[in-house]
């Protein structure tokens, strides 16, 4: 009798674990079989070979590689590190050294230091706030300050905002960007 109750379940688990062992199914040999007596390519003769066209035939002459000099170009000077971020503002450096002056106060971005008219620079410490991502744990965000250096300098027409460290070497870092950013928000051409 107990037989006759779980007769259902004893036939449904046999159809699962038959369906799944290939035998209500072709096998792959004969799909692949199958596959290699269906049509084949027809290829038309006239694409046995290219075409013959003056697009597809090269120039005659000396080679261009030939007029190339293998000596370096003296005049160029190559550089490692290329600052990413530039600003241009189309005025005279006196008038530029003014309105980035204007803009650094109104960004309140930090704390400004000492202003050189002359040189057109202007100290600047800047806080940059850090916020690192962690899987289980809260977001761990790191403040830090940076003391940084805005120097206007004359590019030919215009004027380019360049940010500097301290002792005078070019910086790409986020606080220059945010510096960048601030002036470029506020000094409208």
């Amino acid at each position: 009798m107990n037989y006759l109750k779980n007769a259902p379940w004893l036939l449904v688990v046999s159809v699962l674990m038959c369906s799944g062992c290939g035998l209500f199914g072709k096998s792959k040999h004969e799909i692949y079989l199958d596959s290699e007596r269906g049509k084949s390519l027809q290829v038309p003769p006239d694409l046995s070979s290219p075409l013959r066209r003056d697009a597809m035939q090269i120039a005659e002459g000396p080679s261009p590689k030939q007029s190339i000099s293998d000596q370096p170009v003296s005049d160029i000077k190559p550089t490692a590190d290329d600052i990413t971020e530039k600003l241009f503002i189309d005025a005279e450096p006196a008038l530029a050294f003014q309105r980035v002056r204007e803009a650094l106060e109104q960004a309140q971005i930090g704390t400004l230091g000492a202003i050189d008219e002359g040189a057109r620079r202007i100290a600047i410490k800047v806080l940059v706030e850090t916020t690192k991502k962690r899987k289980l744990r809260k977001d761990r965000t790191d403040r830090n300050s940076f003391d940084r250096v805005t120097v206007v300098v004359a590019d030919g027409a215009k004027s380019r905002v360049l940010v500097e460290d301290p002792s005078g070497n070019p910086v790409d870092d986020a606080a220059s960007k945010k510096i960048l950013a601030a002036i470029r928000e506020r000094v409208v051409d």
